[in-house]
């Protein structure tokens, strides 16, 4: 998916720990130097998993877009 996030384009993607090494101590990340967001695709429940991971992967893509609304905007 693409976002428009002040007059720049970002991707937002979903990935997992073994196709994105960045994601084994995070849920998620911005890279605004390219312009991607990436969720952790996390499709397997865990035993001390949330139950509801749909809800909660919603939840760490928009605080992803905050970040990178946050870096566009030069608050950060």
């Amino acid at each position: 998916m693409r976002v428009n996030v002040l007059g720049r384009l970002y991707e937002v993607r979903e990935a997992t720990t073994a196709t994105d090494s960045a994601l084994k101590e995070n849920d998620g990340y911005c890279d605004p130097s390219v312009a991607v967001c990436v969720v952790d695709k996390q499709d397997k429940l865990e035993a001390d998993s949330l139950k509801d991971m749909e809800s909660y992967k919603r939840q760490v893509t928009r605080h992803e877009l905050i970040h990178a609304f946050l870096f566009e905007s030069g608050l950060y």
